[in-house]
This record gives C-alpha cells, structure tokens and sequence, in this order.
C-alpha cells in the first residue's frame, strides 16, 4: 500500500520541496507511485519555468538537450576510443538534425531532472556573468566568487576587496540577449564536451586519420555538423563565455596565496599586457585605471609564492592550465564552487599532475582566436550583430586578432569580460564603462611604461623625403640640385 496515496497534493508537493538530498528524492519515487507522479509534475512545472525565464526557443532546447544527452566515455578497455568518437558523431547528427527527444511530453524523469539541474547551473552563472560584465570596477568584481559558492571560498581572503553593489539579472535583458547569452554557454557546452582535454585527446571522428591530426580546437566542427557558417559575433560570444570561465579560475586560484596589495585599488591598476606562457606580467600604476582593465586569468598562478608554487606551477604553462580548467564547462565549475577550497586545492593538484603526465595540454593556441580560414570583406555597414559589439573598430580589432598578446590581448580580455557580444546596446553599462581603441590603448600602455622606466628623450629624426628614380638622375647630372637631393649626393660622393 502506498502511504503517500491519502495525502493531498499539496502536501506531497510540500515534502518534494523539503527534501534537500536528490537520492532520498529517487528513492522516494521508487518506492511509491504517488511521490513518482508528484515529482514528474514538479519536475514539469520547474522545468516550464526555466524554458519561459529564460526564453528557451526549440533550437536551445535541443543545444540543451544535447548537452545533456552527451555520450559519456566508458571504462571498458574493449570499448575503444573509435567507438567513443562514433557515438558522438551519431549523436551531433541527430542534435544537427533537430532529432534529439524532449524528456517532458514522455515523462522521462531521469532525463528531466539532468535538464532541471543545468538550467539551475546556467542561470546561476549567467547571473554572475552579467553582474561583473557591468559593475563599475571589472577587477574588483571579476575577483569575487558568486554568492552561492562554498562559504569557505568568501572567509578569510587578504585585500578582498569590498562586493560592488549593483543589480542586474537575465529580467533585465531583453530577449534577443537572453537567447544571445544562453545560445553562447550552451554552444561552449557543446564544444567543451566535444574538444575536451582527455588523456587520449579529443572527442572528434578521426575518419581513419591518425590522432596527431585531429585538430585541436575547431570552431568550425559544429557549423558542419549544422551546414551552416557561424556570424563573428556568434563565435565572439562563445569567446566571452570561454573568458568567464578563465576569469572564475583566476579568482579560485587567488584564493590560495591571497590577493598582491594595490593590485585591485582605482589608484593603482595592473594592466595585462603579457601572453599567458611569459614568465611575468607588466604593472602599470595609472594609466590602466583609465582602461579600467579585466582581470588577468593566470596572474595568480604566475606569481604564485606559496603552495601552488610548490605543487604545480612550473610543471605546465599557466595560461594554457587556465584554458584546460575553463574547458570542464559549467559541471565543473559548479562542482569546484560548491565543493568548497579544501577539495579544489586537491582538485588544482590533482588536473596539473594529469596534464603533466598525459598529453592532455596539446594545441590550444585556437581557443582564444576566430577561426583561421575566417574572412569577410570589411564593410562597416554591412555587419550585423549586437550594438555594444559594433561599438568599437570592429575592423582594427579583428585584423590583429592573431596578436593575442601586448595591448590587442588586454583589449579582448577586457571586452570580453564585459560580455560585449550579447548587449543591444550600452544602457547596463556603467556611466565610467568606455570602449577604447587599440590606439588608445597602446598610447596608455607607451605613457605607463614610461612612468615607469623614464628614459631621456631625443629629438627624432626628420623623416626622408621619398625621390623616384627621375629625381635622382637628375639631380646627378644637375650640380645644383645635390644639396637638395641626399641621394644624389651620396652617389656623386662615391663616384668620386
């Protein structure tokens, strides 16, 4: 007999909503009918809230679905790796061909409680993505950990500085940047499951080509899969939520050795100007507070002098270890926060030994680019996409996207990080938010360092004046033209 049968709904809605512990929740279900059906019905309702909140269309439900459906690996040493990468392959077909099922018509509850739970991880991170993209300070806010991290990550932090306090949430968006936002993480979702750092390498059909010749980080897998070709500001979104992540592990890792005096402060900026894989990064002590610069991902691990110092830093590079972690998506990240800093100082331990060992850290040098074979004539007029994204010189930006270091990679870092790719136009922004220019920049980062290494000045040369080949003849036959012409003087002194 089933002791939940004789109780109202209401009540039984009221013990799903008390019990905290998933497991207790299954066997629950199991154990009576009554519960099983009042928890597909809550299951339903929480679900149809997420999809109508964040307005999921039915291509974001199955990008959802797909995520959630992914293949897993297998243990079984006679399950081979081609057979893992087949699956997937059969797998991105049926999500291409918008074939993937949906769990809530078909009642599947195992499958609708794997979707509950990334919609609540999404929404989560999504929330903390435009709360540091359009606070007044990037630093400041891109070094705070979410509020719903372990309280261990929020106690005890040397110069933490205080919270910035503003609201902003996905109801202050409008629709088109809610889909924007939330094609972006599930489309990282996707690749990071399918282009992961796995001992044996990626996820992707070799089709009879050895490993070595799997691309590392292919933004095109997807649009092939799909027969389409993805727009620049479409993949620059998915490059702001690939920063996030790098920014959300740069901030778990200052918590481990603290956080340097002044390097957060208004009067005292720190510019980051240096690839990842250098060995030091460049301060600035003003000028960077007027490009009010993002947070350098690997700043902490670099400069580390305390435990990470001892246990992995120097064993693989920093920059490319930040983009390893990154790439655990939004499972991961959610798993490390929640798990509180006793585990994730085993778990930092543990991901660097394996990448040390494993071949786990090969070419991601990609990740942080638009895709090579990208080209597109450069017609201001003629792009589309989001009016924050088209606010800067779109063309001077992108035609030395591949410098990813010195002041072209502090400016991607720093518009990333202010989640450029998604906002219609600038009106979350803070009034101090200003989108510089590569020139500007540059010009900040000349005026630094010389504050910082002042050196006298000398009086440039004045430039050479430009003669064709009709000038210099004939000056050279003409006396009176030499001192006019240093080049023709030059030849007439050697002929002699």
């Amino acid at each position: 007999m089933d002791p939940f049968q004789k109780l109202p709904p209401e009540i039984r809605h009221q013990i799903l909503l008390q019990t905290e512990a998933r497991q207790e929740l299954v066997n629950m279900s199991h154990a009576s009918p009554a519960m099983f059906l009042q928890r597909v019905d809550h299951l339903s309702r929480t679900i149809h809230a997420h999809l109508r909140r964040m307005d999921f269309c039915d291509d974001l439900l199955q990008d959802a679905m797909a995520i959630v459906l992914f293949p897993k690996g297998s243990n079984d040493e006679e399950d081979g790796e081609e057979n893992q990468c087949n699956r997937v392959h059969r797998h991105l077909k049926q999500w291409a061909a918008k074939g993937l099922p949906n769990p809530i018509p078909d009642f599947h509850i195992c499958i609708m409680d794997k979707l509950d739970s990334l919609c609540l991880r999404l929404d989560n991170c999504i929330k903390d993505f435009l709360w540091k993209a359009t606070s007044s300070h990037l630093r400041q806010a891109y070094i705070h950990l979410p509020e719903w991290a372990h309280p261990s990550w929020h106690a005890n932090i040397r110069n933490l500085p205080p919270r910035p306090e503003h609201e902003v949430d996905l109801g202050s968006l409008s629709r088109g940047e809610r889909q924007r936002i939330l094609k972006a993480f599930l489309r990282y979702e996707i690749l990071a499951k399918l282009i992961r750092p796995q001992p044996h390498g990626p996820h992707v059909r070799r089709v009879g080509k050895p490993m070595s010749s799997v691309p590392a980080w292919d933004w095109n897998v997807l649009d092939r899969y799909e027969g389409r070709s993805s727009e620049v500001w479409e993949i620059e979104g998915i490059l702001c939520v690939f920063e996030y992540f790098r920014a959300l592990y740069g901030a778990i890792s200052a918590r481990f050795d603290g956080i340097p005096a002044g390097l957060l402060e208004s009067s005292a900026g720190w510019l980051s100007m240096m690839a990842d894989d250098l060995e030091k990064s460049l301060p600035t002590l003003s000028y960077s507070d007027d490009m009010n610069s993002g947070l350098q991902a690997s700043f902490f691990i670099k400069n580390s002098r305390g435990p990470l110092m001892l246990t992995w830093v120097g064993t693989v590079p920093p920059g490319r270890f930040i983009d390893m972690l990154a790439l655990g998506g939004v499972d991961q990240a959610a798993h490390v926060l929640l798990s509180g800093k006793d585990y994730s100082e085993r778990f930092f331990d543990h991901a660097a030994a394996k990448a040390a060992k494993t071949n786990m850290l090969w070419d991601l040098r990609g990740l942080g680019l638009l895709p090579r074979n990208w080209k597109r004539s450069w017609n201001e007029t003629a792009i589309l996409g989001p009016g924050a994204w088209r606010r800067p010189n779109l063309r001077e930006l992108y035609t030395s996207h591949d410098r990813c270091w010195g002041p072209p990679g502090a400016l991607f870092c720093t518009y990333r990080q202010r989640a450029w790719a998604f906002f219609d136009d600038e009106r979350l922004y803070p009034d101090t938010c200003r989108f510089h220019t590569l020139q500007e920049v540059e010009w900040m980062c000349g005026e630094a360092d010389e504050e910082l290494h002042p050196e006298p000045r000398t009086e440039p040369e004045p430039p050479r004046r430009q003669e064709s080949q009709q000038q210099i003849k004939e000056a050279c036959e003409n006396p009176d033209m030499w001192l006019l012409s240093p080049t023709a003087a030059y030849i007439k002194g050697k002929k002699s």
